[in-house]
């Protein structure tokens, strides 16, 4: 267990370090102890599966990402599976078209998995009454339309910077994005109080996390332009510059828990 990031080594596959944090397991073994209790064991082994099957589409959709990066000769260092959703550390990409194609295949790897099972989502639920892969389609399309809500630093709102970087400054490109995405944590929020938790703590990790990644870039902008940028430049950040920002955020996320 990797004691900085509390998060246990699943393997190397296709070249990338898996990481699962452990709250993974505790959010699996809450779920699991309260369907037992309420429903029965039989149920809550069957969600307990579903459940490994929607975050193996997860690892697929991160995979999308980490590889359509190595392709591009981007640096690649894990990936780590948490309750509400993966977390691909890439090193950050100073190139907006370059950085378009590998968040968009994200959620291309989502659509891609929803329309191979389909056909069998069809036939199962029509002859032999399982209904287990079209829930699969379903979470599938969800997870695609999801991560496209332009709240930075999800996938849609990288889209939103990579598009807007092309004609501005990554700085600004970046303080727009952010401004979205505060907007969009926000109605998040709101709809999470009432609908679904789970969505709380996403907006409030899209809210910092997105200030935090902002914070990086202004730093950078300054240091690399201390006389001002008059935005034909785009920003190369390190990899160590991003095991900072994480750290920030960790530091901020168990400080307010």
């Amino acid at each position: 267990m990797n004691s900085l990031t509390k998060s246990f080594y699943l393997g190397r596959i296709w070249g990338i370090d898996v990481f699962i944090h452990m709250l993974f397991f505790v959010f699996v073994g809450f779920l699991g102890l309260m369907y037992t209790l309420s429903v029965g064991i039989l149920f809550a082994v069957q969600v307990v599966f579903f459940l490994l099957l929607v975050f193996v589409c997860v690892l697929l959709h991160e995979y999308g990402h980490c590889l359509t990066a190595k392709h591009y000769g981007v640096h690649v260092q894990n990936i780590t599976l948490t309750p509400i959703g993966g977390v691909a550390s890439i090193a950050p990409i100073s190139n907006p078209d370059v950085e378009l194609r590998v968040t968009i295949a994200g959620p291309l790897v989502n659509f891609f998995i929803a329309l191979l099972l389909l056909p069998l989502a069809v036939v199962a639920s029509s002859l032999w009454n399982v209904h287990i892969f079209m829930y699969l389609v379903a979470v599938n399309v969800i997870l695609m339309l999801f991560n496209l809500v332009p709240a930075f630093p999800m996938d849609g709102g990288r889209i939103l910077r990579a598009i807007l970087a092309k004609r501005m400054s990554l700085l600004s490109a970046t303080e727009k994005a952010v401004e979205v995405g505060t907007w969009a944590a926000v109605i998040m929020g709101i709809v999470g109080i009432f609908m679904n938790p789970m969505l709380v703590f996403i907006a409030i990790f899209v809210y910092f996390a997105g200030r935090a990644e902002l914070n990086m870039i202004a730093s950078q902008s300054h240091m690399h332009f201390p006389h001002g940028n008059n935005g034909s430049h785009y920003y190369f950040y390190t990899t160590q510059d991003r095991e900072q920002l994480l750290n920030d955020l960790r530091n901020i996320f168990y400080r307010h828990r």
